[in-house]
């Protein structure tokens, strides 16, 4: 009788590295997933603060002078394609969602005129806030940007930034210390603006 030894694993040790992998898929995996949406939220912001200093651009070119936010979100909007145009009386429920939980962190009563790109982001005035007297804006106008329209996170400084416009520069870009006032709230006191660079 030839007594052959044979090599190889035992379901024991093939379980055990199977349960291993496992493990370390479920700690990992969330973490990558999370980065792309972060990636992917930031390169959205991106192409939609392109959009916007394209549109300044040409307003400066019109010779717009910025009277108030319902002015220059008109002008704004004529510089760029749009699907849908709200004012502040009608933005909740058909620019932005009318679901309050939808945007941790924002006071409903904060979104003025607004507009639907085609591309599905939205863009609106930030209400509750006059950039021309409160330094931490000194500018004129200040836009919330929701990059990915109403696709989760909906939240500050993950997909939704702002950016503060300036007349006398023709010039749109975040807060300088990316304080984030609505009303009397501060709601985004870590938003630096460096999606801008990475």
């Amino acid at each position: 009788m030839n007594n052959v030894l044979k090599s190889g694993f035992t379901l024991a040790e093939v379980l055990i590295t199977l349960a291993i992998i496992g493990v370390i898929a479920t700690i990992t995996i969330p973490a990558l997933i999370g980065n792309v949406d972060s990636q992917k939220n930031k390169a959205a912001m991106k192409v939609a603060y392109s959009n916007i200093a394209q549109a300044i651009k040409l307003l400066q070119l019109d010779g717009f002078i910025f009277t108030d936010n319902s002015h220059f979100m008109d002008a704004l909007s004529s510089k760029m394609n749009y699907s849908k145009k709200c004012t502040s009386s009608n933005s909740l429920g058909n620019c932005w969602s009318s679901n309050s939980d939808i945007y941790a962190g924002l006071d409903p009563v904060s979104i003025g005129d607004s507009i639907v790109l085609n591309n599905g982001q939205f863009i609106g005035i930030a209400q509750g806030v006059d950039p021309s007297t409160d330094s931490d804006y000194k500018g004129d106008a200040v836009l919330m940007v929701d990059s990915n329209g109403i696709k989760p996170p909906n939240k500050i400084c993950q997909d939704i930034f702002y950016l503060v416009y300036y007349q006398d520069k023709y010039l749109v870009k975040p807060p300088h210390d990316g304080k984030v006032l609505v009303g009397l709230d501060e709601i985004s006191p870590t938003c630096d603006g460096s999606w801008i660079n990475n």
